[in-house]
Order: structure tokens, then C-alpha cells, then sequence
């Protein structure tokens, strides 16, 4: 799984389609969908859940049993790795988001060493002048 510090990118893409239209989120109830987005804000945030079903009962400001309850419908979003849960979909997001962002800045350094030799061009243009 991605371990991309998520404070390089502080948002994620929610499809609203996707959302809508998947089955497994239109049969949840609204606390089910309410747990699960604030899941996923939580790990894009935290690159992750924590296993302990404690410390994320405790994340959300739920009891244990109120989280167990819940956990047995979104669960199964939600796939072990190493010391962490990882959301599958979430994880392809970030990658994506985290290439757009390589590319954005490999983009933004290359205008600005092109930028710098057209500056330094017209500067020995004008000293030649001088």
C-alpha cells in the first residue's frame, strides 16, 4: 500500500457518481455512511486506519460495541496491511493524485529553468548592449 505523506495533498477526488451508484454504499445506513466517509477522511489524513479496533472507535468518539455494529457493514472496505487498514479504492486515488502531483512539480521546474535562461539571455543582451 501507498505510504505517500498525506500532507502533500490535503484533499482527495470523491466521485459522486461512484459514491451514489455503488451498491454497497446505497445499502448502509446514514451512520453506516457517515463512519465510513470520516474513515476515509481519516485515512488519507493518517496514510491509513490503525488495526486496533479500539484506537479507531476511539478516533471516531464511538463505544466499542457502537463501532463493532457498524464495522460489520463497512469492513469489508477495508484491507490489512503491515500495522495498517487500507481502503483499495482510496489507495489507487492516492497514487494517481500523488503522479499528478510529481508531474505538476517536475512541470512547474522545468518552466522556471526556462524562465531563468531567457532572463539570463536578456540580461547579456543588455550588458552587450551597454
Amino acid at each position: 500500500m501507498s505510504l505517500e505523506p498525506a500532507d502533500q495533498l490535503p484533499a482527495f477526488l470523491l466521485y459522486a457518481k461512484d459514491w451514489l451508484n455503488s451498491e454497497s454504499v446505497s445499502t448502509m445506513t446514514y451512520e453506516e455512511k457517515g463512519v465510513y466517509i470520516d474513515l476515509l477522511c481519516i485515512a488519507w489524513t493518517k496514510v491509513g486506519l490503525p488495526k486496533d479496533e479500539a484506537k479507531i472507535a476511539r478516533l471516531l468518539g464511538l463505544t466499542r460495541p457502537a463501532f463493532r455494529k457498524i464495522w460489520r457493514t463497512i469492513g469489508e472496505h477495508w484491507e490489512p496491511s503491515g500495522e495498517r487498514l487500507f481502503n483499495p479504492r482510496m489507495e489507487e486515488v492516492r497514487k494517481k493524485a500523488n503522479a499528478n502531483e510529481r508531474v505538476k512539480e517536475i512541470r512547474r521546474i522545468q518552466a522556471k529553468e526556462a524562465a531563468d535562461k531567457r532572463w539570463a539571455a536578456e540580461r547579456a543582451r543588455n550588458a552587450e548592449a551597454a
